[in-house]
């Protein structure tokens, strides 16, 4: 009961406005200084330009353009996805057959013209009459002449060959986009003995007016392969401190470019907001915790006005003195200074705290932007 009674006897230590007021403009100050130390310098750049300057990364980037280049390559290395037709055999051999009926009714629209021989030459009228006829396929008028200077033996004896050619053809597999490979593939078979303007003028674009891919893409499969394909490309990062642009080597890149500009070293619009937001909240965020365990551990020295103006004091000023060592070598950053000096004013447990903070504000600066 005593030891309860005791413990209600001890006053209350409130924190005066002023101590609040003081706490909350070093957070700030501390938190400016920070942004401060990690806005990078700008640079007026463009593509083509000689470097003037070597610029690092000031944090981990991806080079974006390099790696959407090596995944588009990935993608683009992918084999289509083909999934079979059905009854285009049939179409084919049926296109085939109605065709060849046609070539027969210009062959025997041949057969009436007066002075027919195999070197007759055709009038425009006879062609185009003759065109009239053959309506399922385009023949120019050299192609046409040769159909219809062909004996009809002639054009009777290759439907045989060329029909069965066709069929074993279809039967295989013709991918879509090799449709001009399978027709030559035919006339190879066929062409032995075929007399070749015969071949080139009439069987060629007959074969590409019949000829059709059995085996047409697959365009979700296909897709989907590529986009397994670009997840494999591990991206192109450069590391905190590698250098993005070297002084007086080559132009500069559109790679380089973007990523300077996610890293807000150009001098336009672009800012990287991440590295600014990180830096507001990680100041703000130890700051605060820095006072709460000052309260917590030491509240005799947190309510007095004098002593928390002094600790504050050295906080800042040692920030400060920590940046401008940063611009001449890293190695020269005084991360003690402040747990000293607070250790020797005012005591060894405020010291402590904020050794620990300025730990943590000095990682910080050493981190630069990441």
């Amino acid at each position: 009961m005593a030891q309860k009674k005791q413990t209600k006897d001890i006053p209350k230590r409130v924190v005066p406005k002023a101590n609040l007021l003081i706490a909350a403009v070093t957070c700030l100050l501390i938190c400016a200084m920070m942004l401060a130390a990690n806005t990078p310098k700008r640079y007026n750049l463009t593509v083509g330009m000689v470097p003037q300057y070597t610029i690092s990364a000031t944090k981990d980037v991806v080079d974006q353009v390099t790696t959407k280049q090596r995944q588009d390559e990935a993608a683009k290395a992918v084999q289509p996805v083909y999934k079979y037709q059905n009854s285009i055999t049939e179409n084919v051999l049926y296109n085939l057959d109605q065709v060849f009926t046609q070539l027969r009714a210009v062959r025997e629209y041949a057969n009436t013209l007066p002075n027919m021989s195999t070197k007759r030459v055709f009038t425009t009228e006879e062609l185009a009459y003759a065109r009239t006829i053959l309506n399922l396929i385009n023949l120019m008028n050299y192609q046409l002449t040769t159909l219809l200077q062909t004996p009809s033996e002639d054009l009777e004896a290759l439907y045989a060959p060329l029909y069965n050619a066709t069929a074993n053809t279809m039967n295989g597999h013709v991918n879509e986009g090799d449709e001009a490979e399978a027709v030559r593939s035919i006339m190879q078979i066929i062409g032995f003995g075929v007399d070749p303007n015969l071949l080139q003028n009439v069987v060629q674009p007959v074969l590409k007016y019949c000829i059709q891919a059995n085996m047409i893409i697959d365009e979700e499969a296909t897709k989907a392969k590529e986009e397994e394909a670009r997840s494999t490309v591990e991206p192109v990062i450069y590391k905190q401190g590698q250098n993005i642009v070297v002084k007086g080597e080559g132009r500069i890149r559109p790679y380089q470019i973007a990523m300077l500009s996610e890293l807000g070293l150009l001098s336009d619009d672009s800012v990287d907001t991440n590295t600014y937001l990180g830096s507001a909240v990680f100041a703000i965020l130890v700051s605060v915790l820095c006072f709460i365990a000052l309260y917590q551990l030491d509240r005799d020295s947190f309510v007095n006005t004098v002593k928390l103006l002094i600790t504050c004091i050295s906080l800042v000023l040692s920030f400060g003195l920590c940046i401008l060592a940063r611009m001449i070598n890293i190695y020269l950053i005084p991360a003690l200074l402040c747990g000293m000096l607070v250790t020797t004013l005012i005591s060894m447990r405020f010291g402590l705290i904020c050794n620990v903070t300025f730990a943590m504000f000095a990682a910080a600066l050493c981190a630069g932007g990441n």
